[in-house]
C-alpha cells in the first residue's frame, strides 16, 4: 500500500508539472487566490494545496470519467461543488444545464470567480445543503439527469436515504466519493449499493489509492 501510495503522489505531481503553470504554486504561500491554468484552456482560482491537488484529480486524472463523459446537451448535477472544477468542465464539454450546489462561503466565492474567468453561462449555484434526491430533483425541476456527481464528505447516505423510484429512474448515472469513516457508515454504504441494484443500477466500486475509507462508486442504468 506504501508503495502503491507514492506512485500516486508522484504521478500526480508530475501531471501537475507536465498541465499546469506549475511555477506559481509557491505564491500561493504568499497571496492568496492565485490562478492555476490548466492546458485544456480552463483557469481556476485556488487558495490552497488541496484546491490544485483536486484540479489534478477531477480534470487531469479525470477521476470522475473513467466509466462515463459529460455529452454535448447533458443535464448535470454536481452536490459538493467546491470551487467549480467539475460544473465549469462539464459547460465546457456541452452540458446544457449544471445545478450545482456548494455550502461554503469561500468555495462559493471562488466559483464564481471560475465561472466568470471561464465564460460559463449555464451553471446554476445552490448556496444550500442538498438534503435528499427528491428534493433536489423536485425544487429544480428536473425531469433528468445524465451525470449526478457527488463528493460530500458522507452526505451522500442522507442523500439518497429515502430517494423514490420515480427519482432514481430520472438519473442515468452516478459518479460519487464515498466514505466509510466507521462501522456504522459502512453498513450504510451496503445498504445504498443495495438500493441501487435494487432499481436497476450496475455497480463498479473502486478503491481510493491513499485512504482505506474513501472509495469511488460509479452507478449506470443496464
Amino acid at each position: 500500500m506504501k508503495i502503491k501510495k507514492i506512485k500516486y503522489y508522484l504521478k500526480g505531481i508530475s501531471n501537475i508539472i507536465c498541465h499546469t503553470n506549475f511555477y506559481i504554486i509557491p505564491s500561493i504561500f504568499f497571496k492568496k487566490p492565485i490562478l492555476i491554468k490548466i492546458k485544456n484552456n480552463l483557469s481556476f482560482y485556488v487558495t490552497n494545496l488541496m484546491d490544485i491537488w483536486t484540479l489534478n484529480e477531477v480534470l487531469i486524472d479525470q477521476e470522475y470519467f473513467q466509466y462515463k463523459s459529460i455529452k454535448k446537451n447533458d443535464v448535470v448535477v454536481d452536490i459538493g461543488a467546491s470551487i467549480g472544477d467539475f460544473s465549469i468542465y462539464a459547460e465546457k464539454k456541452g452540458a446544457k444545464r449544471i445545478i450545482s450546489y456548494e455550502m461554503d462561503k469561500e468555495r462559493i466565492d471562488l466559483f464564481n470567480k471560475n465561472i466568470k474567468i471561464n465564460r460559463c453561462k449555464k451553471i446554476v449555484i445552490k448556496n444550500s445543503k442538498a438534503c435528499s434526491l427528491n428534493e433536489v430533483f423536485r425544487e429544480n425541476n428536473l425531469q433528468q439527469c445524465d451525470f449526478l456527481k457527488m463528493d460530500c464528505e458522507g452526505c451522500e447516505y442522507e442523500l439518497f436515504s429515502n430517494a423514490s423510484k420515480q427519482t432514481l429512474k430520472k438519473i442515468s448515472f452516478i459518479a460519487m466519493e464515498t466514505h466509510q469513516f466507521d462501522d456504522k457508515m459502512k453498513k450504510k454504504y451496503r445498504k445504498l449499493i443495495n438500493l441501487l441494484k435494487k432499481n436497476k443500477f450496475h455497480i463498479i466500486e473502486k478503491e481510493n489509492s491513499v485512504h482505506s475509507y474513501i472509495s469511488y462508486l460509479f452507478a449506470g442504468k443496464k
